[in-house]
């Protein structure tokens, strides 16, 4: 038997649980603390449920904010954190009402400093209603810190000026880095370990929140300017404003100057305007010279590789070969036939 699914046996003959994740609040050697004193942070941690004023931490009254903290003393893989809040109506006196519009936050740096935290909880109960005072909360992150805050003043407090927290119990449930599970069993080494599920591949930094599903596949699509099952591809830079269909890298529309389902194409130089449709197609004239629909043919009496070279008069209706100036039509009478038809001096 594993040392984590001893520990699991072990928890589940002391305490009733539906679950048999580590309470890692217990067994961590976890330090409890909080932003001031009324009654004992230690009873946040104690293992009573019992959510009546004797058993409950109290932080201090006529402070400007409150909060419990509990230390892990390392950093773990967190599946959620329950939340056993003082109930004095369940002897017919008052509910949790100091306890609303609290926040649970979690982070590898502690309740007195600035640095990053994580929230997974936000109570947003407004008077006169109360939280419900067993609140259950997923927190699927690592960490080492458990903050439980609040500035909220309740109305109905004539005993101090300030927040208070009154709080029962914490549970922590979660497992050591690299395992998951109701055992806590090990990942076996892979880089992306799901409290609940395992391993999972490591989802793409194109992803948009990097998250995927157990093939790589990006869950909520891709980052602008990528596209693919797994985003991996990126969109041609000739699309407008780098965007593509996700599905199959198509453009949805292209730069100036190109086109084509991917706006690999260069419009044609001829086009008196830069752009053109998706088929090539010139928007609106020619430049002088040229025809066509994309401007790539030489007018009747135009050849050359600029087509700025005219057609020799002696050619029967003006009309020339655009790549080599050849009459096209045969000469005019009294003209000789050749590459140009020259006038035949009399």
């Amino acid at each position: 038997m594993s040392t984590f699914t001893a520990l699991c046996v072990s928890l589940l003959s002391l305490f009733t649980v539906g679950y048999c994740y580590v309470k890692l609040s217990r067994v961590s050697g976890a330090i409890v603390s909080q932003s001031s004193t009324y009654k004992s942070a230690l009873l946040a941690v104690d293992g009573n449920y019992a959510q009546y004023y004797p058993e409950c931490a109290f932080t201090g009254k006529n402070e400007a904010y409150a909060w419990v903290q509990v230390d892990l003393r390392k950093a773990y893989s967190l599946k959620s954190v329950k939340l056993y809040l003082r109930n004095d109506a369940i002897l017919c006196l008052s509910p949790p009402y100091r306890l609303r519009q609290f926040y649970l936050d979690v982070s590898n740096s502690s309740a007195g400093t600035s640095r990053q935290r994580v929230r997974c909880y936000t109570d947003n109960t407004t008077a006169p209603a109360t939280p419900s005072p067993v609140i259950d909360i997923p927190c699927k992150q690592t960490a080492r810190y458990v903050i439980i805050q609040t500035t909220y003043k309740a109305p109905e407090d004539t005993d101090s000026t300030g927040p208070v927290l009154e709080i029962c119990e914490i549970e922590v449930i979660g497992c050591n880095i690299g395992h998951y599970g109701p055992s806590c069993s090990s990942c076996g080494g892979c880089e992306n370990c799901n409290i609940e599920s395992g391993c999972r591949v490591t989802c793409s930094q194109n992803c948009i929140d990097r998250e995927c599903d157990e093939y790589g596949n990006c869950s909520r699509g891709c980052k602008h300017g990528y596209w693919g099952n797994k985003c991996l591809n990126g969109c041609p830079s000739t699309c407008f404003m780098t965007v593509c269909n996700m599905s199959s890298g198509i453009c949805n529309s292209c730069n100036a100057g190109y086109y084509g389902s991917l706006c690999h194409m260069s419009c044609s130089r001829s086009c008196a305007q830069p752009s053109c449709s998706q088929n090539g197609t010139c928007i609106g004239r020619c430049k002088p010279n040229w025809i066509g629909n994309r401007c790539d043919e030489c007018s009747q009496n135009r050849y050359g590789p600029q087509c700025d070279q005219e057609c020799s008069p002696v050619c029967l209706n003006g009309t020339c070969f655009s790549n080599n100036g050849s009459c096209k039509e045969g000469c005019n009478i009294n003209f000789h036939y050749g590459k140009v038809s020259l006038n035949v001096s009399l």
